[in-house]
């Protein structure tokens, strides 16, 4: 369900907060990864459990991963279990900042953990991405509960997931954070191809 409502107001935030979203990445259309946030860097944990000699992937090549993302307490959110892997540009920004710079040096076959801290995955939830919108521009035919999510057209044209978070006589109040906002991830990544690299371009 989408609602193309002129939501200028929380453009103007998102544009403020860097927040960048994307329908889909490489064969992975809907993957968490597809949503990713341009921040500040502070250090990450790598751990190398496993991987094989060979060519390592560099900025600017066309990878294919598998990966399990998980938060610290172990809850998983996202993988590429029984989905095609991964594929993305290194160095592109098609995912997440920290995720971008564990795959670096990495060989074929060679699995990786990496704990992302929140600057490097979804930015830190904010206050400045929620708006309150009257209830009257969804329309008469308008039903819905808090916690679901919908997609918003803004007034440049670009789709945006949010999730109602308060619905009253005349208000409904949309967040546009990011549901792993604030979070700390943990990605279990397997380098499954190096599909082109930057030397071949």
């Amino acid at each position: 369900m989408w609602y193309d409502i002129g939501f200028w107001s929380l453009h103007d935030k998102i544009q403020r907060s860097c927040v960048y979203f994307s329908d889909s990445v490489g064969k992975n259309e809907g993957s968490c990864l597809s949503i990713f946030r341009d921040a500040p860097s502070p250090p990450n944990t790598y751990i190398v459990t496993s991987h094989n000699h060979g060519m390592s992937v560099q900025k600017g090549d066309t990878i294919r991963v598998h990966y399990i993302g998980e938060l610290t307490d172990g809850t998983r959110f996202d993988s590429s279990e029984g989905r095609d892997p991964l594929e993305f540009t290194v160095g592109s920004g098609m995912v997440v900042p920290g995720f971008d710079a564990a795959v670096l040096g990495m060989e074929i076959g060679e699995t990786k953990s990496v704990t992302i801290l929140p600057a490097d995955a979804y930015g830190e939830k904010t206050e400045e991405m929620t708006v309150d919108i009257p209830r009257a521009e969804f329309g008469e035919d308008f039903t819905a509960n808090p916690g679901e999510q919908l997609m918003i057209q803004l007034g440049d044209g670009n789709q945006i997931p949010v999730t109602i978070t308060k619905i009253d006589e005349n208000t409904v109040t949309l967040d546009a954070n990011h549901p792993l906002a604030g979070k700390t991830l943990v990605f279990t990544i397997t380098l499954a191809e190096i599909c082109a690299a930057e030397s071949d371009a």
